[in-house]
Parts: C-alpha cells; sequence; structure tokens
C-alpha cells in the first residue's frame, strides 16, 4: 500500500488517501459512473505534515462502526483537515455543507 504524499508546493494539496494506485481509484469510480471531485486546501508545510502524521498514525486502524449521521468518510476528511490545522465545522451538517462548498456542489 503507497501512501500518497501530495502536500509539498503551492498550492498545498493533501490527500486524504491510502491506497495502492489513487489513479486506480479514480479509473474505477469513472467506470462506475461514479463523479470525481477534488477540493484543494491551503496550508504550511507545517500544517500539512501534521495531517500526513494523522493518516499515517490511523493506517489500519478500526475507526468504529459506521454510522451516516456520526461516523462516516466525511469525518474522516474533517479530522485530517482538523489535524492540519484547517478550521473545521464541528457539526456532521456543517461539515456536509462546508464540503459541498469547496467542492462547489450545490446541497441537496
Amino acid at each position: 500500500m503507497a501512501y500518497s504524499d501530495v502536500c509539498k508546493g503551492s498550492p498545498q494539496a493533501c490527500n486524504t488517501e491510502l491506497s495502492s494506485d489513487d489513479n486506480d481509484q479514480i479509473r474505477q469510480a469513472k467506470m462506475s459512473g461514479g463523479k470525481v471531485h477534488k477540493a484543494v486546501f491551503d496550508m504550511s508545510d507545517a500544517s500539512a505534515e501534521k495531517a500526513i502524521e494523522f493518516q499515517k498514525s490511523h493506517s489500519g486502524k478500526n475507526p468504529g462502526p459506521h454510522d451516516i449521521r456520526t461516523r462516516n468518510c466525511l469525518t474522516y476528511v474533517m479530522e485530517v483537515l482538523a489535524a492540519g490545522e484547517v478550521d473545521v465545522p464541528d457539526s456532521a451538517m456543517r461539515q456536509y455543507g462546508f464540503i459541498q462548498k469547496k467542492l462547489g456542489l450545490s446541497k441537496c
């Protein structure tokens, strides 16, 4: 499993995925009819390193039971961003709106 370290450079872009092949994931999403969206968050190299370390420290660990309202993939993204010192909302509904806005999507 390779770690995608794309947090260096300007603007800072921190990939929140650990995967064997990011391009393969994108290819699979497109082939299944899914859309691929990307959000870029500006942060210092030091903050990006904190986000990377958070991800590495959680790699392979069980995050607990999945719950669509309280523990889902967006929860993890927000935790990574918070570890990278991005000011993220604390409630699930605000997080959903926050990421939709960042991705340029309208609310459903």
